[in-house]
């Protein structure tokens, strides 16, 4: 049994009916890293646009200040999940089958899903706003993607607000943010990729030190 067995091993017996035990188990496996609490991985980086200047903060969060100059919404960031200004780029579905919590947002910033099944047009879209937070399912229609965060056309961070998007499984009823981390599966597959070569060249290495001699 390799490690990605025992991983999903452990994956099967933390399963629970109750809800409430379904939510702290759920969380439970956050803590420990078998899966993320938050899904939306922030690659953005400090921009100014119309008026509003994003700052991202080590812990992913976005400080937002100023006020809007275009006298319209606009998209600051049109896909939180690769910093791409195109929302039509990299766009692959990333999360799984399921249903999710999305938030995050403040007044004036709101935290948006994009779902598509042809990558070129929204199929359907979820919102969180004024610091609401909103479910949603994702199916096999939904091949595509992507997040953003819509800047309303009021919006004034004179005194400046930080958004915290976050998107989680719905199993989970603790809404504390927390920034996006590898998954143990990710890790142990990061891990096995490291661990199979050095095993193999540490083999051959051993093979090449024995004396000709001894060789079978």
């Amino acid at each position: 049994m390799n490690l990605h067995e025992v991983y999903l091993a452990a994956q099967i017996a933390a399963k629970g009916d109750n809800s409430e035990v379904k939510s702290q188990t759920a969380l439970n496996r956050s803590t420990l890293g078998y899966q993320r609490k938050n899904l939306l991985l922030n690659k953005c980086v400090n921009k100014t646009l119309n008026g509003v200047t994003a700052i991202v903060n080590a812990d992913n969060s976005i400080t937002l200040s100023g006020s809007n100059t275009l006298g319209s919404a606009f998209v600051i960031y049109f896909n939180i999940s690769t910093g791409l200004n195109s929302q039509y780029e990299n766009n692959r579905k990333w999360i799984s089958n399921g249903r999710y919590i999305l938030s995050g947002s403040e007044v004036g910033a709101d935290v948006q899903v994009r779902l598509s099944d042809n990558n070129t047009s929204d199929s359907r879209g979820i919102s969180s706003k004024n610091g609401a937070e909103t479910e949603f399912t994702v199916t096999d229609d939904d091949k595509y993607v992507w997040a953003r965060i819509l800047i309303t056309s009021a919006a004034d961070f004179s005194t400046p607000v930080t958004v915290y998007p976050m998107i989680r499984s719905a199993d989970i009823a603790d809404n504390t943010y927390e920034p996006y981390k590898p998954s143990v599966e990710e890790r142990l597959a990061t891990l096995e990729s490291i661990i199979a070569p050095q095993t193999m060249s540490s083999s051959i290495q051993k093979l090449t030190e024995i004396p000709a001699e001894e060789t079978i």
